[in-house]
């Protein structure tokens, strides 16, 4: 049991790590002239497509053939994760600025932490307590090296930010749905199929296809390759091994240190002290969490 959890910290580890390559990309697209819309569109798209092929080449079609808790589940995941989150998220930012939006994504351990709780009836000690603080602490200083842009403050965007958080935060929740026995490629693909649906009913990508060219198509398809399906697939399979879905988030908070390590070495972002001190202060948090006090229960 102890070495299955051991396994499921590193794939959730590792999940964060290739979500922390998301500005990598987006970047790219923006300089390219793509909205944040039509980014989100061609993330969850392309994940849909890969994922999908990759599920009928491995497993066969019949692998599709789930329970209807599965399904429910997967698109509890889809809607309620992989569209909602990227909306409020976007929204957030355009209101409140980029800092103070990350800053409140870093709450999402709180969420669920709370949902363990009351949902799932998981044992939350001193240990995860002191993680959790930790941690969040740390985001803080590595994201926005513990100054929020104040000035960019509005009622609307604080609402949508924390709807991002709690977004994030009920993931781990929403994989608990779903049976062990759906493989995580699986759920990858019909989360993306949709949220897929949801993207195409907002962005009308019919409307403007001279946007699609295929500069963008090829940094899309990476989009939706590297900090999406391959990243989904490895936290869905470490969250079904970890049974204390509390532990999850922090973890996964490997995506603050490898985004702010990307933005120093590649687009020449400035790492201070306080950002450095962060980064030893998150990776001391993810040791202190997989290491606290696990539930007598699980």
């Amino acid at each position: 049991m102890k070495d299955r959890q051991d396994q499921g910290y590193i794939q959730v580890l590792l999940a964060g790590a290739l979500w922390g390559l998301v500005g990598l990309f987006t970047m790219r697209l923006d300089a390219m002239g793509i909205d944040s819309m039509d980014a989100g569109l061609m993330r969850v798209g392309f994940a849909f497509l890969i994922c999908f092929v990759l599920t009928v080449a491995s497993k066969g079609l019949s692998s599709f053939r789930i329970s209807m808790k599965g399904l429910l589940g997967c698109l509890l995941v889809g809607i309620g994760y992989h569209a909602l989150y990227n909306i409020f998220y976007l929204a957030a930012v355009v209101r409140i600025g980029v800092s103070t939006g990350a800053i409140l994504l870093r709450i999402a351990p709180v969420f669920t932490a709370i949902a363990s709780v009351l949902l799932l009836k998981e044992h939350f000690s001193k240990g995860k307590g002191a993680a959790l603080l930790i941690n969040i602490v740390g985001c803080i200083m590595v994201v926005a090296g513990g100054a929020m842009e104040a000035g960019h403050l509005s009622v609307l965007g604080l609402l949508f930010g924390l709807g991002a958080g709690a977004s994030y935060g009920f993931l781990a929740i929403m994989v608990r749905i779903i049976p062990e026995d759906v493989d995580p490629l699986v759920i990858s693909t019909y989360g993306y199929f949709f949220a897929t649906i949801v993207y195409i009913a907002i962005c009308r990508p019919w409307e403007n296809p001279d946007v699609f060219t295929e500069p963008v198509l090829f940094n899309g398809f990476l989009l939706g390759l590297i900090p999406t399906a391959l990243a989904y697939v490895f936290y869905y399979a470490g969250t079904q091994k970890i049974k204390e879905s509390s532990k999850v988030p922090v973890i996964a908070s490997s995506e603050a240190v490898v985004a702010a390590l990307t933005g120093f070495i590649l687009f020449r972002e400035p790492l201070g002290i306080i950002n450095l001190a962060g980064i030893l202060i998150v990776l001391a948090s993810i040791v202190f969490m997989s290491r606290a006090e696990a539930d007598p229960k699980a």
